[in-house]
């Protein structure tokens, strides 16, 4: 969010520990995105002249099938700003006033899910010792 919104949540806060990192600009997100042009402009001043990248620099923003042409080749301007905002982002959202935070940690990961990742979900929890102990009722009854 902006940093205005970020300092009006940071001082609404109660009980619960909040780290503010002073990023000034939140990079990877939809409140960017109108700063293309801006950027690339910018940009094009600080990097006149692209220099022939690494061989040993393995691009995310490029696909693969792509490595190969001649502006992928360069670390340019416009690979920069392709870099910097990506048009296929997803935002997470890990926590919502009006909601309680369990439900949308569960929506992030079914989100996660949608974009294919495969979080290992059985981290979050501890994990469960067998047998149970005898006084544990069966869950059978509840199963229809």
């Amino acid at each position: 969010a902006t940093t205005a919104c970020v300092t009006f949540f940071y001082n609404q806060v109660n009980n619960i520990y909040v780290k503010k990192i002073n990023c000034n600009i939140p990079f990877h997100s939809s409140y960017v995105a109108f700063v293309e042009s801006q950027l690339l402009l910018s940009l094009n001043k600080i990097i006149p002249c692209p220099k022939k990248r690494s061989s040993k620099w393995i691009s995310t923003s490029i696909p693969r099938t792509k490595w190969f042409t001649s502006t992928s080749k360069l670390s340019s301007a416009d690979y920069h700003t392709r870099s910097s905002l990506p048009l296929n982002v997803t935002n997470l959202v890990l926590t919502r006033r009006t909601e309680k935070n369990i439900n949308i940690i569960l929506q992030g990961l079914g989100n996660l899910y949608n974009c294919g990742l495969q979080p290992q979900v059985a981290n979050l929890y501890p994990s469960v010792e067998f047998p149970v102990s005898r006084g544990t009722p069966m869950i059978s009854p509840s199963i229809r």
